[in-house]
């Protein structure tokens, strides 16, 4: 009888515990939108608690996937005004979730059912902070790839965007009526207002996460969480079409959209990513002939003019000092009808070769396209092409031992000399020898640590020059 009557107290208890459950406020309620290229959750109040975004769609072959936010993605600081009644609608074209509180503040979510544009209209004032999270630190990476992964602040106003990085020292306040947000090499969480409003981001040494803090202003907030590629952006705001070579000079961004727009292309032809990117090469150095002939040119007649001075040089060196040295050395150029500055010929190659590389640079060091995307031994094109693991580590190097570096300086020594006359002086041969020992190192340590894509490109680009040469030559 005893235990009959403790286990009708135990039911009671635990009805009386669940009763009580069910009439608690649902303050913890979450809202879930799922779409074509997003994963968002909202609060009971109208915060974005989580974002994750897919590219190019969150189902299909090759998702490139993001998450953002820590605590939360957007946290709108409203201050304690009663609790928020929610009602959620779906249309054609996007999600609505409406948030309204009793004081009269209310928040509007709009969620497209495509694309990664999203709408935010509120009123009430406060503050929104805005966070990248653990999720959207760079990865692990050595040398200049390290720098490539680090997270940025940027503004875009009028058409221009600013990147200021996050371990710089103190806090910087803005106001700003155009874009503003964070990215990495890849994903961009940018935050357009309605109207000025004055922004906060935290910038100190070591800092790994992104915060912004941004007064609100009533009116017709919009959101960027996706991918920085050019198509996606334009199609959420044309002034988002500058976010990819951001704190670039202009030309180079139009540079940068045609080689884009060019390796795009390829790919609709070329099913390998790997390939394309080779193929590019190829197709750019074509479109380059006219110049590379010309920059050539200029080199042989560099190349001529120290031939014909290198012998009288030499004399006047040994023999002559201070003011009559310089004097015979004038004299000499005039006889050989040599201009003092014919050195500077050489670097017309330059004003066509460094261009190009930043281009290719801006695409191929930040395009999604490649990230995660295999190729031959290569496991992910974003990365160093990492033949093989190293028993040790080597500073600014790292544990991987990289073959494609080793190619592009190989492919760089034989294209450099077959580029140079058969017939050369002993002194100017060496003097040539020692420029390109000094270039090989250079372009090893800037090379080493760059992604595989980027040193397939620059490989197949010197290779022609080495054919160029043999047939010359032959």
């Amino acid at each position: 009888m005893t235990g009959s009557i403790m286990r009708s107290q135990s039911c009671q208890f635990v009805a009386i515990v669940l009763l009580s459950l069910c009439t608690v406020p649902d303050v913890y309620a979450e809202t879930q939108v799922n779409t074509d290229s997003l994963r968002l959750t909202f609060d009971s109040s109208g915060n974005l608690k989580t974002a994750l975004a897919c590219f190019p769609a969150c189902s299909g072959e090759q998702v490139r996937i993001q998450q953002f936010g820590g605590a939360s993605v957007v946290g709108l600081q409203r201050g304690n005004r009663g609790s928020w009644t929610q009602a959620n609608d779906r249309t054609d074209s996007h999600y609505e979730l409406r948030f309204q509180q009793a004081s009269g503040a209310s928040v509007s979510w709009r969620v497209p059912l495509h694309g990664h544009l999203v709408e935010l209209e509120l009123s009430g004032g406060g503050s929104m902070a805005l966070q990248s999270g653990q999720s959207f630190r760079p990865r692990d990476a050595t040398g200049f790839g390290n720098w490539l992964e680090q997270i940025r602040y940027v503004l875009v106003q009028n058409g221009n965007a600013r990147q200021i990085s996050l371990v710089d020292s103190g806090v910087t306040e803005t106001e700003t009526d155009g874009w503003i947000g964070y990215r990495n090499r890849y994903w961009a969480l940018m935050v357009s207002p309605p109207s000025v409003a004055r922004a906060r981001i935290v910038t100190v040494a070591g800092k790994l996460d992104a915060a912004i803090s941004i007064d609100l202003v009533d009116g017709l907030w919009k959101f960027y969480l996706g991918p920085i590629e050019p198509a996606a952006l334009r199609l959420a705001s044309p002034e988002l079409e500058s976010l990819p070579a951001g704190g670039y000079w202009f030309g180079l961004r139009w540079l940068y959209l045609a080689f884009f727009h060019l390796l795009a292309g390829i790919h609709a032809f070329v099913a390998s990513w790997g390939l394309s990117v080779i193929t590019m090469s190829l197709a750019v150095g074509a479109m380059l002939i006219p110049l590379t002939r010309f920059s050539q040119r200029l080199r042989d007649d560099v190349d001529d003019a120290d031939q014909r001075l290198v012998s009288g040089l030499e004399h006047i060196r040994q023999k002559y000092k201070d003011e009559e040295r310089s004097e015979k050395i004038r004299a000499l150029y005039r006889a050989e009808n040599v201009h003092p500055m014919y050195r500077v010929k050489s670097l017309a190659g330059m004003v066509v070769t460094i261009p190009v590389f930043v281009g290719t640079l801006i695409l191929l060091t930040g395009s999604i396209y490649l990230f995660e995307t295999s190729f031959l031994w290569i496991s992910d094109l974003s990365q160093p092409d990492q033949l093989l693991d190293l028993p040790f580590g080597v500073p600014f190097f790292g544990d991987q031992l990289n073959a494609l570096p080793f190619l592009l300086v190989a492919a760089v020594v034989v294209a450099s000399n077959l580029n140079h006359p058969l017939l050369m002086d002993s002194r100017l041969k060496k003097k040539q020898a020692r420029r390109i020992l000094l270039l090989a190192i250079a372009l090893f340590v800037l090379f080493y640590t760059l992604p595989a894509a980027m040193l397939l490109y620059w490989i197949t680009h010197h290779l022609v020059s080495v054919a160029g040469g043999l047939w010359v030559r032959r």
